[in-house]
């Protein structure tokens, strides 16, 4: 499928597995330059050689605790170094929520 997106920049938060991962492929396979975020370096790495191995964008990958504002912050200027500009931005980071008398969590 041809979205238009070709070029552009997507920053993926909680981009090193699941959901974040996933989203990160389908951007990728439609041309668009991957910057994943997430707490482990390693699975950071190996999320991005996954996706090198089958398209042919930059990805970059940046350990960041998108709990921790100066975490952010080094993340936002790598970024820009790197890209300049952000098109996209998917947050798939998430904390759970506990509320007295739930069911889940």
């Amino acid at each position: 499928m041809e979205l238009g997106l070709k070029g552009r920049t997507a920053v993926i938060s909680g981009g090193s597995k699941g959901v974040g991962k996933a989203v990160a492929k389908v951007l990728a396979a439609e041309g668009v330059n991957i910057v994943l975020l997430a707490r482990g370096k390693e699975a950071l790495d190996q999320a991005a050689k996954k996706i090198k191995q089958t398209s042919k964008v930059d990805i970059l990958t940046i350990p960041t605790d998108v709990t921790d504002i100066e975490s952010v912050k080094a993340a936002a200027e790598e970024t820009a170094k790197k890209f300049r500009t952000v098109h996209i931005v998917v947050n798939n980071v998430h904390n759970r929520v506990r509320r007295s008398g739930s069911q889940l969590g």
